[in-house]
């Protein structure tokens, strides 16, 4: 197994690089596509893979296929649910449950893929919206 060439070190730079992600957004899509931790210990074919997801979400349409494909949720959308989670005042249990509901089957926080966890994030931010809305009405 040839171990990953400079040009596709360069390209997965670069098409991170488009897509303004961190060195941590970088790293974790690596280990979500290729259960690597960096780059540097990809192969040819595993870096072919990582550049084929970069450039998905590039494109569009690519991204809900990138996304559907089982891609794991990012540590961005993770701290995400738990600050929501914190701005309702949501134990972990009512969390659990809410997740459980929005995805009409059982899935512990941890084990959500990327698409998975923006639908649990879209029913967070509308019932964050509507105790704001709600305790302005009662202001």
């Amino acid at each position: 197994m040839k171990p990953i060439t400079a040009a596709q070190n360069r390209k997965v730079f670069a098409l991170c690089k488009q897509l303004n992600m961190s060195g941590d957004d970088r790293r974790h899509l690596i280990k979500s596509v290729t259960n690597k931790g960096s780059l540097r210990d990809l192969t040819i074919d595993e870096a072919g893979a990582v550049i084929e997801r970069l450039e998905a979400i590039l494109d569009p349409k690519g991204f809900e296929k990138a996304l559907s494909s089982g891609a794991a949720m990012t540590e961005k959308q993770r701290l995400k649910i738990i600050r929501i989670q914190i701005d309702l005042k949501m134990s972990s249990n009512y969390l659990q449950n809410f997740i459980d509901k929005q995805l009409k089957k059982p899935r512990a926080l941890a084990a959500l893929t990327a698409a998975e966890a923006r639908i649990v994030i879209t029913g967070l931010e509308k019932m964050r919206q509507w105790q704001t809305q709600k305790s302005m009405i009662a202001a």
